[in-house]
Formats: structure tokens, C-alpha cells, sequence
């Protein structure tokens, strides 16, 4: 039977927004009319004027109530702002949520939502913390937020208050239904009082319809930026290369929380001159650009990092925390090895890429990194048809339904 659902995510891009987006795709290619309802397309920070009251919201956040030493985002002034959705959401069977913070006032979702099924996909852990979008290893959620260490003292209060206020909330919704893409943040949420006896189901995000086809590797680009030829042949015919290709990929490469400064150290250590190995930092900003055989290509287009995935032998994420990142997921499906730390979500990806590896340390990743082998064009193959069944968009699309049908 055909359903009519609503995606809700306060931006229609970024890790929770491409997501709704892709299942909608996804969704309305298998008979079902679905839609994404958002507040904007991009962010804040590239378009600050599109939502200004977001935008000041945001800045006191960061800059007023976050302390300075916490490295992961937080939403309090934010998280009270929305708009009026009762009209959008008139007619629809499902209220799909991802990241709807700012968006919708959840204190009404439970009156909006009557009866019909509210499913919520947690793509980080805002959804049952006082204020941060990850804890990093803070054990206060499970207890009510007191003292929270992610605020500055006067708002410590507020942060207890907004914790209440989410649990009363979400007892409101009649038929609350919660998703995760990884088993570490199901866990997480599973031991959050707000979540407290909910039966939350583990569907890994989705690759988009159009890269979910096969992987050739014959594309398998063999030479650098610079045209050095970079091939040889192995034993067998396969194609393998004598230089190393990392990968660094995120939006902001100074956010504390993706660790870019460990990955930049690591390959430093591993190759002081820079011969035999380049790492390619693919996001805004300039760290590690003056370091031997580290390229800084600022921001790139989705096209152009697809490119650079076609030269790169490994994905380095040194994410302090991650839930389960779209850019492993496609990395993995171009035939790219992870070298991740180990942490949340990040080891899960494993599962699929027996080449990859996890560290824990500056120290640790520079041995991973010293010690791996250019990949051949074989294990690129068959690490991409893996991670095109392991995150396959029609199955991640039937997974959905089945939690829309039964709960």
C-alpha cells in the first residue's frame, strides 16, 4: 500500500538531511509519495540570512553557553525555535523525523501527531541529551544532565530543564517509533531514560539510487594530481601503485571534533619527508597544508570528491565522534579502505572492509598508516560490491516500511 510520508529534518543537506532526502528518493521510486520538510537547504554557517533567528540562536549557543572546552556542538536556543507545521503534516500517514531540532516544536508533536506512527532516526545524540549532539563519554544523559560539563555554569540549570522538557515531550507522542544507523548510538539511546523501553531498531543509512550500481574498477584513476605515473603491475595482472593515497574528507577541517590535527600528525610521523605517501585534506580550511606530502584541496563538489575517491587507497576518519558517516559509506562503495579510530560508530564499518583498520592514538595511527599497501584494483572491486549490499538503498527503503507497518 502506497504511504504518504513526511521527512523532517532542519536542513535538507548534511549527514541527517541527505539521508531523508535519499530515502524520499528512494521511497517515491517504489510507489510512495514522500517528502522532505526542512528550514533550509545548506547551513547556517554558508548561509547565515536564511534563517537569522537560527543563526543567532546558533551563535549564542557556541559562543554564550557552550564551554570552551567542549568540542562537540550543542543546541539550547536553538532547540526552541520552529515553525508551524500542522497544515504540511495534514494528510500524511507517517511523520518521519532525522534531525528536527529547530524546526518543529516537539512539546506539540504528540497533539500534531495524534494517533499516526512517529518514526524518529537518531543520526547523533541530540535527540535524548540536555543539549550536545555527542557526550563524548559523559555518562549524565543517563541521569537527568546535572552538571553538565558541555555549558558553562549559569546554564546548567536550563540544560536540566531541557532534558525534562524532552522526556515530557516525547511521553507525549502516542506512537513513537526510533531508528538508529549504528548499533553504538542504538545502545547509547537505549540507555537514555527517554528512550526507556523502546525497542530501537538498527537500519544503516542508505547509499543514493545512483551509486548503488556496480564498481568498475578498470575507472581506478593510477596517477596523482601532478600526472606522476604512480602503477605497477602485481603478481596475477592486478593493477596495484607504488605511492600511498589517504583521504581526509569533512566540511570543516578545523572542527575539533573530526580530529584532522591527529590524522595531519599521524601522517607526519609515518612519511617525515612526505616520499611514498600524499594525504589529501578535502574540506574548508587550511590545517596541515605546510606539512611534506600534505595537499589541503579545500572545499570540493560532490562530483570532484568522487574523483579523488578514484585515486585514494584509504578514508582516514579520526573523528572523536561519529554515528555512521555517509562519507565512509561512499568511500567504501568506490572501493576505499577505512583507517578509523576506534570510537562509536566508526569500527562498525568494518565489518565490511577486512583491508581496513582502527586506532586508538597519534602513535597508533601512524604505525596503521606506515604499515599499510596501495590497494589493488581487485580488493577495490570487491570491498564496493560489499558496501553496495551492505548499504543498499532499497533495502534500507523495505526496512523503513517494515518499522512504518509493525513498529
Amino acid at each position: 500500500m502506497a504511504l504518504r510520508i513526511a521527512h523532517l529534518s532542519f536542513s535538507s543537506s548534511g549527514g541527517a538531511g541527505t539521508v531523508a532526502t535519499r530515502l524520499a528518493d528512494i521511497q517515491r521510486s517504489m510507489g510512495h509519495e514522500a517528502t522532505v520538510i526542512s528550514q533550509i537547504a545548506g547551513s547556517l554557517r554558508d548561509a547565515p540570512f536564511t534563517a537569522p533567528l537560527h543563526t543567532a540562536a546558533a551563535t549564542a549557543d557556541q559562543f554564550l553557553v557552550k564551554s570552551a572546552s567542549f568540542d562537540a556542538p550543542i543546541s539550547l536556543y536553538r532547540d526552541r525555535l520552529s515553525q508551524q507545521l500542522d497544515e504540511s503534516l495534514r494528510g500524511v500517514d507517517i511523520i518521519h523525523l532525522h534531525w528536527p531540532h529547530g524546526l518543529i516544536d516537539l512539546d506539540r508533536l504528540g497533539e500534531i501527531a495524534g494517533s499516526r506512527p512517529v518514526v524518529w532516526t537518531v543520526h547523533d545524540m541530540a535527540a535524548f541529551t540536555g543539549v550536545c549532539h555527542y557526550s563524548l563519554g559523559c555518562e549524565r544523559f543517563t541521569s537527568g544532565c546535572a552538571a553538565c560539563p558541555a555549558v558553562k555554569g549559569p546554564f546548567r540549570g536550563a540544560v536540566e530543564r531541557h532534558l525534562t522538557e524532552k522526556a515530557t515531550a516525547l511521553q507525549g507522542i502516542h506512537d513513537l517509533r526510533v531508528v538508529s544507523p549504528s548499533h553504538w548510538l542504538a545502545g547509547e539511546a537505549s540507555r537514555s531514560p527517554l528512550f526507556e523501553g523502546k525497542d530501537i531498531r538498527v537500519i544503516q543509512n542508505p547509499l543514493a539510487l545512483s551509486d548503488a550500481g556496480e564498481h568498475n574498477p578498470d575507472q581506478q584513476r593510477a596517477s596523482d594530481p601532478e600526472g606522476r605515473d604512480l602503477a605497477s603491475t602485481a603478481e596475477g595482472g592486478d593493477t596495484a601503485r607504488e605511492a600511498l593515497t589517504f583521504v581526509v574528507l569533512a566540511a570543516n577541517l578545523e572542527d575539533p571534533l573530526k580530529g584532522v590535527e591527529d590524522a595531519v600528525e599521524g601522517f607526519r610521523r609515518a612519511f617525515p619527508t612526505g616520499q611514498g605517501a600524499t594525504l589529501e585534506l578535502v574540506g574548508r580550511g587550511e590545517r596541515g597544508a605546510s606539512i611534506p606530502g600534505v595537499v589541503a584541496r579545500g572545499y570540493q563538489s560532490s562530483s570532484e570528491v568522487a574523483k579523488i575517491l578514484e585515486r585514494a587507497d584509504y578514508l582516514v576518519v579520526a573523528s572523536r565522534a561519529e554515528n555512521q558517516p555517509l562519507a565512509i559509506a561512499e568511500a567504501q562503495a568506490a572501493g576505499v579502505s577505512l583507517i578509523g579510530r576506534e570510537a562509536t560508530g566508526i569500527p562498525e564499518h568494518l565489518e565490511i572492509d577486512p583491508e581496513g583498520a582502527l586506532f586508538d592514538s597519534v602513535e597508533s595511527l601512524a604505525t596503521v598508516l606506515g604499515t599499510v599497501t596501495p590497494r589493488s584494483s581487485t580488493q577495490r572491486a570487491q570491498l564496493a560490491h560489499r558496501a553496495r549490499v551492505h548499504y543498499d538503498p532499497i533495502a534500507a527503503a523495505q526496512s523503513y516500511e517494515r518499522v512504518y507497518s509493525t513498529g
